[in-house]
C-alpha cells in the first residue's frame, strides 16, 4: 500500500509526453539542467544560447533573448535563468541518464515520499491508514507537481519535516529545513508562523533567535553561492518588468482586490462573475462547516461545498482543457479538496490568515496570473491548517473529499497530458533542421526549449523594430517567424520591409492559446 504513490506516479510518468513544457518555469530550469551537463558549468550556469554570436550588439542580443522579462538576463554576454539552479543541479544526473524525461524523476521520487509522509501525519489526526493514504495522493496536488519540473513537492517535503522537528522540540532544525525550503521556493518563509502554531510546545525565545539566525544564515549563503546574490536572482527580480502579464496599471491598493480574487476565490474558468459567486460561496459553506460541525446544516454544509467544486472541474473538459484557463481557477477548496477536512485551532487559523495576508500585500499582479494547478504559492498556507491538532467535534466526513480529490486529479492531470501534446506538436512544426525561429509572443519560447539545446536559435521579438532586425540577421538562413493569428498582417509590413518573402509553415493547436500561432517560413527575395 505504501508503495502505491510511486508505482501510480510511475506510470503515469512512462507515458506523459515529455518532450514539451507545461510553462516558462519548467523550460527555463530544463536550460539550466543542460547547462550543468556541459563541461565547465559555473554557479551560476550560462544557458544555451544559440545564435547571440550572430547578433553583434549587446543590446540587441539582451532584446531579443528568449527568456524574456524576469525570467532571463544578460551578463557578459550570457544568457542565465532568475531561478536558483538547485532543482537543476538535482535533476542534471538524471537529465544525463534518461534524457530529457529524466528531469522529471526527483520531483516524482519527492512526490511519493511527500504523500507516503504526509500520509503517515494525518494517521496521527485520526484518519484511518487507507483513508490517509488516498487523502494525500488525491485531496492535494501530489501529482500534478509530481510530473512538472517544479519545485514545490521538495519545498513542501521540507516543510513536513519541519512540522516533525518542531514536534520533537528541535526547533533549530526545523527552522532549517524551512531554510532549505526557502531556497527553492521563497514563499515557504511565510510558513513560519503557521508551523509554530501546530506545535505542542510553544519553543523558548532562546530557541527561537538561534534557530532564526542559523536558518537565515544558511539561506542567504545558499543564494550567494549558487547565483551571485545574497537574496537570489529570483527575489531580486520578482515583480520586475511585469508588463508582459497586463493588469499593471492600477496602482498597489487598487490591485489588491484582483490578486484575492484571482490568487484566494475564483473557482470558475473565464474570470468572469460567476467564479467570485462561486469562490465566495464555498468559502461561506466552509467557514460555516467550521463553525457549526456538528449541526445537521453544518454537516450539509461541508457535504455541498465539495459538490459544487465539480462545476468548475466539468467546465474545464467543457472548454477544451485550455491550461490558460487555470489562471482562473485557483480556489484552494477545489485545487487543495484536504481543505474541506481541516479543522485547525483560532490560533492556527490565525496564523494562516496573517500569512495571507502578508503575501496579499507583497504580491504583483503577475503573481496571480499563474497558469499553474491552484494558488502554488500558498500551498504551505493551505497544507499546514490541515495537519494541525484538530478542535473536537469538527471532524468532517472524507468520502466528498476524496471524491473531488480524485476528479481534480483527473482533471489537472489532463490538462497536463493536453498541454504537452500541442506543446509536442508546436515543437514538430518548428523543428526544421536548426532554422532559426523568431516569435512574437513571449510564452511560445518555453516549448523550443528542446531546441535551443540542440543547437537552432530562437529569439523573441518584442518590437517590430526587434523582429526586422532579427530577419535580416538570420535572413540568409529562412527563418521561420511564428506569430499570433491576429498579428499577420504586421509580419507582412515587416517582411516586406526587409525585402523578403513569405510562406504559410503551418498553425499550431487552437485549442491552447500559447501554441495558437501561425509559422511562416521566411526567404530573401
Amino acid at each position: 500500500m505504501v508503495l502505491a504513490p510511486a508505482l501510480g506516479l510511475a506510470v503515469i510518468w512512462a507515458v506523459l509526453p515529455a518532450r514539451s513544457f507545461w510553462c516558462m518555469d519548467e523550460a527555463n530550469r530544463f536550460l539550466q539542467t543542460h547547462a550543468l551537463t556541459l563541461d565547465g558549468a559555473g554557479m551560476p550556469p550560462a544557458l544555451p544560447y544559440p545564435g547571440s554570436e550572430s547578433l553583434g550588439d549587446s543590446a540587441l542580443a539582451e532584446r531579443l533573448r528568449p527568456l524574456p522579462g524576469q525570467y532571463g538576463f544578460i551578463r557578459n554576454g550570457r544568457l542565465f535563468s532568475q531561478y536558483s539552479p538547485i532543482p537543476a543541479m538535482i535533476a542534471a544526473p538524471f537529465y544525463a541518464l534518461l534524457g530529457q524525461k529524466g528531469i522529471y524523476v526527483p520531483a516524482l521520487v519527492c512526490g511519493a515520499v511527500l504523500a507516503v509522509t504526509l500520509s503517515g501525519l494525518l494517521r496521527s489526526l485520526g484518519h484511518p491508514r487507507r483513508t490517509s493514504l488516498l487523502l494525500a495522493f488525491f485531496a492535494v496536488p501530489v501529482p500534478f507537481y509530481s510530473l512538472t519540473f517544479f519545485s514545490h513537492g521538495m519545498a513542501l517535503l521540507l516543510i513536513l519535516a519541519g512540522v516533525t522537528l518542531l514536534r520533537r522540540n528541535m526547533t533549530a532544525a526545523a527552522f532549517l529545513a524551512v531554510a532549505l525550503a526557502a531556497s527553492l521556493r521563497i514563499e515557504t518563509v511565510f510558513a513560519l508562523p503557521l508551523l509554530l502554531s501546530t506545535a505542542e510546545r510553544k519553543p523558548s525565545a532562546g530557541s527561537l533567535i538561534v534557530a532564526a539566525a542559523l536558518s537565515s544564515a544558511l539561506f542567504l549563503l545558499l543564494q550567494k553561492t549558487l547565483t551571485g546574490s545574497w537574496l537570489g536572482t529570483h527575489l531580486a527580480s520578482s515583480g520586475t518588468q511585469s508588463g508582459i502579464y497586463g493588469a499593471v496599471e492600477a496602482s498597489w491598493l487598487g490591485s489588491r482586490p484582483a490578486i484575492l480574487r484571482r490568487a484566494f476565490i475564483n473557482a470558475m474558468p473565464g474570470y468572469r462573475a460567476d467564479g467570485l459567486v462561486l469562490g465566495l460561496l464555498l468559502w461561506g459553506l466552509w467557514g460555516f462547516s467550521r463553525l457549526r460541525p456538528d449541526t445537521p446544516p453544518g454537516i450539509m454544509a461541508a457535504i455541498i461545498g465539495p459538490v459544487l467544486t465539480l462545476i468548475p472541474l466539468a467546465a474545464l473538459f467543457i472548454r477544451g482543457l485550455r491550461s490558460t484557463d487555470t489562471m482562473d481557477i485557483q480556489n484552494p477548496l477545489l485545487t487543495f479538496p484536504l481543505l474541506w477536512l481541516a479543522a485547525p485551532s483560532r490560533r492556527t487559523l490565525l496564523a494562516a490568515a496573517a500569512g495571507a495576508g502578508t503575501m496579499l500585500c507583497l504580491m504583483s499582479p503577475m503573481h496571480a496570473e499563474d497558469v499553474a494547478w491552484g494558488f502554488r504559492l500558498g500551498m504551505p498556507l493551505f497544507l499546514l491548517p490541515c495537519l494541525a491538532p484538530p478542535v473536537p467535534g469538527r471532524a468532517g466526513s472524507a468520502a466528498p473529499v476524496l471524491v473531488v480529490g480524485i476528479l481534480a486529479t483527473a482533471a489537472s492531470l489532463s490538462l497536463l497530458t493536453a498541454r504537452r501534446i500541442r506543446g509536442n506538436e508546436l515543437l514538430e512544426l518548428t523543428d526544421r533542421g536548426g532554422a532559426p525561429v523568431i516569435t512574437t509572443s513571449w510564452e511560445q519560447p518555453q516549448d523550443l526549449a528542446p531546441l535551443m539545446v540542440e543547437g537552432t536559435p530562437v529569439l523573441h521579438a518584442a518590437t517590430t523594430h526587434d523582429l526586422y532586425s532579427a530577419l535580416k540577421i538570420f535572413e540568409h538562413r529562412e527563418p521561420l517567424v511564428m506569430v499570433r493569428r491576429e498579428s499577420v498582417i504586421l509580419l507582412s509590413e515587416v517582411l516586406e520591409a526587409a525585402g523578403m518573402t513569405w510562406e504559410p509553415a503551418g498553425a499550431g493547436p487552437a485549442g491552447d492559446p500559447v501554441t495558437d500561432a501561425l509559422v511562416f517560413r521566411c526567404r530573401r527575395r
